[in-house]
């Protein structure tokens, strides 16, 4: 029997095995997406605050208004929270809305990575390894795909653009690419590093079609922020273009920390793809570019100051896709005869080996039911304190309790941050009064608050919530939940101006 004879059996077992464990990790994500989506409460902690913009706009209220203790915008562009309340309108408002919006901008983007492999190579395998690589990576980019928030619209704006790109040879084709980046910007301005990236790609390399791509992307942006301006008096483009800070240590953790320990040979199937010179030289400069923006988009998010796990899903997916390209391109360089059965079972190995590192418990990213039954415990009790309840880092349940929500911490904090003085010092000084004042019934912390002085000073003694037990933690992002209950003491401190 040849060498190639026996590494056959090893290499249909293998292959086998890799097709097995790549399949599964999407059906696994499908199931745990699917459990999570009716759970009325938050999966993280911030979605909340989400649920309570497209509220907003279902009540015809502006997104975009100034500041004040009763709304204050999260820094994101508006696509993702019009999208959420068509859906919402159609079939009713709920967190299972806002999820199931992320849930199927997920399946498109498994979707379009498993496309663009599948035209590159003709082969089923790269392409399940490539859409599997990616679901794997679910817990590690802070299992975010179906949560409601923006990001997984976004990524699957950015990856249906890319796939025009990559197989439209019209300027039509082109256009279109350049209208879902258009979108995608919309939905986070992230999306700038691959307009960017792109535009310099078609510069470059495609003059042909530079100009629909660029007209398209950058049109729509412009003409969508003179709109949203319009309608919102400015307040549009003072959320949205705000800066950020950035952490440059985090340039380091990026790659020992976050991307090397999770995707090593995804990463080393990257290198291997940019590295190799007989590739067609278009699809070289194009999947270089692709990385670049992918990866680089990860990096740069990763780097803001406040920056969760989540910005790590454009480098996943891109990484994701390089794998499985790398792997049709590496096995299509195995001599024959009797040196490749050792060669291809050690390349297999490597990518069965990658799959297998990305094996998580699913049961950690499910809320239970004792998590469910206590926030339907709190919620009775925050019920019972009055008309003007505040909950700083879950307004969604003081509007479920009395019917009225308020500005999230996060976004107060971020105005405070950044906004100008004006804006900044009305903002403080009307919490403050609002506390001296004892115009909340009761406020519910998470344990501390930016305000933690005043409040022991006009309200308290700090007593617990009892109803929640060990349950009604987020399940992903901050592991955070409503701890402590204050309530106004009979006589307030002297109030100022």
């Amino acid at each position: 029997m040849s060498g190639s004879e026996r590494g056959t059996p090893w290499a249909a077992m293998l292959t086998v095995a890799i097709a097995a464990v790549a399949a599964a990790y999407p059906l696994l994500y499908i199931v745990v997406a699917l459990l999570r989506m009716p759970y009325p409460f938050e999966l993280e902690w911030l979605e909340g605050g989400s649920f309570v913009q497209v509220q907003r706009i279902l009540a015809g209220d502006p997104l975009y208004a100034r500041p004040d203790l009763s709304y204050v915008a999260f820094p994101y562009p508006p696509l993702y929270y019009y999208v959420a309340a068509a859906v919402a309108a159609a079939v009713g408002p709920g967190f299972h809305t806002l999820r199931l919006v992320s849930f199927l901008a997920s399946l498109l983007s498994l979707g379009a990575i498993y496309d663009t492999v599948r035209r590159e190579t003709g082969r089923t395998l790269p392409a399940l390894v490539a859409a599997g690589a990616f679901a794997g990576t679910y817990p590690a980019a802070g299992a975010w795909l179906d949560v409601g928030r923006v990001d997984s619209l976004w990524l699957a704006l950015l990856l249906l653009a890319m796939h025009r790109m990559r197989f439209g040879r019209t300027a039509l084709s082109q256009a279109v690419a350049g209208a879902l980046l258009g979108l995608a910007f919309f939905t986070k301005q992230l999306a700038v590093v691959a307009v960017a990236g792109f535009a310099l790609h078609h510069l470059l390399w495609r003059r042909r079609h530079a100009a629909a791509l660029l007209s398209a992307a950058a049109g729509g942006i412009v003409a969508g922020t003179l709109l949203m301006d319009r309608l919102t008096g400015g307040w549009h483009t003072w959320y949205v273009f705000r800066p950020h800070g950035l952490l440059p240590h985090r340039f380091f953790m990026f790659w020992l920390v976050d991307v090397l320990p999770l995707l090593p040979v995804a990463v080393l199937g990257a290198m291997f793809l940019l590295a190799r010179r007989g590739q067609e030289l278009e699809k070289r400069r194009f999947y270089a570019t692709f990385a670049a923006v992918t990866v680089g988009t990860g990096l740069f998010g990763r780097m803001i100051s406040g920056a969760y796990l989540n910005a790590l899903l454009p480098a996943c997916a891109g990484l994701a896709l390089m794998l499985g390209l790398a792997l049709h391109e590496a096995q299509g360089l195995l001599p024959v005869g009797d040196r490749r059965w050792p060669l291809e079972a050690l390349l297999l190995g490597a990518v069965l080996v990658q799959l297998a590192m990305l094996v998580y418990d699913p049961r950690a990213q499910l809320p239970t039911a004792a998590d469910r039954q206590a926030g339907e415990r709190l919620t009775a009790r925050l019920a019972g304190l009055g008309p003007s309840v505040v909950v700083p880092s879950h307004p969604y349940l003081a509007a479920r309790a009395s019917g009225h929500a308020h500005a999230h911490a996060m976004a107060t904090a971020d105005v405070l941050h950044l906004a100008p003085a004006p804006v900044r010092d009305a903002l403080e000084r009307d919490m403050r009064q609002a506390l001296c004042q004892h115009r909340f019934s009761a406020v519910v912390t998470d344990g501390t608050w930016r305000y933690q002085s005043q409040l022991l000073r006009d309200y308290g003694p700090p007593l617990p919530l009892p109803e929640l037990g060990d349950a009604f933690w987020t399940v992903t992002g901050a592991r955070t939940r409503p701890s402590t209950l204050y309530m106004p003491r009979a006589s307030g401190a002297d109030c100022f101006e």
